[in-house]
């Protein structure tokens, strides 16, 4: 594991590797890597096998929450096993998310029957430890520090269908209303925003959200900024203008980090626009269409996935899309269907053009 750190301009770039002490690192492994005031946090979990004796084979395993300085040297471990795991009680909670408050403050987030919140000040003592009764829709995957020191909790429901938003007090412990939040939002990976509550990407682009929206906004779009890739992660937002991020491209998959810049439709060539529509684009097609983009001079391909559509309840719902689309006169100028497509129907109907 690699901390890469740079200057907004792309300079100054230096390469820690993370200290992982003196434990068998080929038997850990990282998860809930979050970054937060210049410092690298992670739960591990570890396992050690020992089984030369066959009439006594000895296995374990452990998990810690680890904090690590922005030059890769490990600062504290803390074994939150025993927090994790009760047998005389059977309570088993797992480690759903982490966060770093404006004080430094570290808050895990450990979801079981309940929840638990556990808090570790800067030199990993724990000073806190919050509890949050059960209810349907507790499974929480997201939590975000507010600019007024409450967290901002995401759950999904029992079923995992749907996704809710609520707030949680850290002073008075009392958790708010949960909101239901827009039905293709579990379809998203979700960050927390500057400007809005949240940032979005999928396949296409990167999307803003607020709680009570009934639509996303789209900030970024892969295709239309001729960007190689069909997803970013680790965004963080520089300025109104400006965040960085990292992806891997279509060719080779080579991981990147790079600062995009907003780019004004005035300074945009003008191009006769082209749509094509798509259920998940292949990224081969993907390439060719970024390609085809650079290069030609009068024309512009952009890509309407109606994979975008689907919610978490309704599988389906693209298809829909499509046929609403086809109806109202706002047919993709070019198709790649799939068996779910009735191409038959549409060449039956002459919606589909013969240009063999």
């Amino acid at each position: 594991h690699r901390v890469v750190s740079f200057l907004p301009d792309g300079s100054d770039v230096q390469y820690y590797d993370l200290d992982m002490g003196e434990e068998n690192t080929t038997n850990s492994w990282l998860g809930s890597i979050i970054l937060g005031g210049g410092n690298v946090y992670a739960q591990r979990e570890s396992y050690f096998e020992d089984y030369s004796d066959p009439e006594n084979p000895i296995w374990e395993n452990w998990q810690e929450v680890v904090c690590w300085g922005p030059n890769g040297a490990q600062l504290w471990s803390v074994n939150v096993s025993d927090i994790l795991r009760n047998e005389e009680t059977n309570e088993y909670y797992y480690i759903s998310s982490m966060t770093v408050a404006e004080d430094g403050s570290l808050y895990v987030i450990c979801t079981g029957d309940s929840t638990k919140i556990l808090i570790f000040d800067q030199t990993g003592t724990q000073t806190d430890e919050k509890s949050i009764p059960a209810n349907s829709n507790q499974y929480i995957n997201n939590t975000f520090v507010k600019s007024d020191g409450s967290l901002l909790l995401i759950a999904y429901n029992n079923e995992w269908t749907k996704m809710y938003a609520s707030t949680y007090d850290m002073k008075t412990g009392v958790q708010g209303e949960q909101v239901e939040l827009l039905g293709s939002l579990p379809m998203y990976n979700i960050y927390q925003g500057t400007n809005t509550d949240f940032l979005l990407t999928d396949s296409q682009g990167v999307y803003t959200y607020n709680i009570g929206d009934t639509e996303i906004t789209k900030l970024m779009d892969f295709v239309n900024s001729d960007l190689e890739t069909s997803y970013l992660r680790n965004i963080a937002i520089i300025d109104d203008r400006q965040f960085v991020a990292t992806y891997s491209d279509l060719v080779n998959w080579e991981p990147h980090v790079a600062v995009f810049t907003r780019v004004e439709p005035e300074d945009v060539p003008d191009k006769e626009v082209l749509v094509l529509g798509a259920y998940y684009l292949d990224s081969e097609v993907l390439k060719h269409v970024i390609d085809f983009n650079k290069t030609n001079t009068n024309y512009r391909i952009t890509v309407k996935d109606y994979s975008s559509y689907n919610t978490m309840d309704d599988y389906m719902a693209g298809y829909t899309q499509l046929n609403n689309d086809i109806i109202a006169g706002k047919m993709p100028d070019i198709l790649m269907a799939n068996n779910n497509v009735p191409v038959a129907n549409y060449i039956a109907k002459g919606l589909l053009a013969d240009v063999g």
